[in-house]
């Protein structure tokens, strides 16, 4: 018999699960990779940024990041530039396509908050924020000390 702190584990668990499936289908819905849309969420929220410094947001290789980037801009979501300060540097941007793609994925983001906020009972729902930041927090806690 599990504990009740067994049980809210496998509650987030199955919590992580669903979010990550739904994920997946939706991106795979816009043609996308988990990957890809990070790049195209980092570039939208931050602007035009350079390979490296994607590459470290996703803990990927320079390679890695030269495909994913390859990806989007075979697909028309992103494109290399010159930096306008430093003739070294190649920066990623969204194209008028990525832009397109970013406002139907914040759209979906949206409906979905909306959705899920709906299923919880109004005077329940600063607690819960309160609790996930909680349990978040602690998480990152015991894998810093773990690394």
């Amino acid at each position: 018999m599990s504990t009740r702190n067994e049980q809210f584990l496998d509650r987030l668990l199955q919590l992580a699960a669903l979010l990550g499936d739904d994920t997946e289908r939706e991106l795979g819905r816009l043609g996308l990779t988990r990957s890809r849309a990070h790049v195209l969420w980092s570039i939208a929220g931050d602007g035009p940024k350079p390979q490296h410094a994607l590459a470290g947001e996703l803990g990927v290789t320079p390679r890695a990041i030269t495909g994913i980037v390859d990806a989007l801009a075979a697909d028309g979501h992103a494109e290399r530039r010159a930096h306008p300060s430093d003739r070294r540097a190649v920066l990623v941007a969204l194209t008028p396509s990525g832009e397109r793609m970013m406002q139907t994925m914040q759209r979906d983001h949206a409906q979905l908050a909306d959705a899920l906020v709906e299923g919880v009972p109004a005077e329940d729902r600063e607690a819960l924020d309160r609790g996930l930041a909680s349990v978040i927090a602690r998480l990152q806690e015991l894998i810093e000390a773990a690394s």
